[in-house]
């Protein structure tokens, strides 16, 4: 006998269980990250640049990887909700971090 794959050997989500959790994971270290290398004396100009650049950059990938898999419709509109949240994130951590970078009032 033949076995045949459905929907239903495994349950909703499975195959995107890695990308659903690895973006909120890796906001949250980068933010801890940022942090410490605030507190150790690492050039505010780096870690802006590596706000600027980095999430885009994962928010790219992830969409790659999610996009190979062939999701179904509904898959689709949770992943572009997730992705429209954690970019909104990412350009809130970018705006705070300019600000207390290049404002005017933390010249040291």
């Amino acid at each position: 006998m033949e076995h045949t794959s459905s929907s239903q050997d495994t349950p909703k989500g499975q195959g995107n269980r890695f990308l659903h959790y690895a973006t909120p994971v890796l906001f949250v270290l980068g933010a801890l990250y940022t942090y410490r290398s605030h507190l150790t004396g690492c050039p505010r100009s780096t870690i802006l640049g590596a706000w600027a650049v980095t999430p885009p950059l994962w928010l790219w990938v992830e969409y790659y990887l999610f996009s190979r898999r062939s999701p179904s419709r509904e898959e689709r509109k949770e992943f572009q909700y997730r992705q429209g949240l954690f970019r909104n994130v990412w350009l809130g951590m970018l705006i705070l971090l300019a600000v207390l970078y290049l404002g005017p009032w933390n010249r040291v």
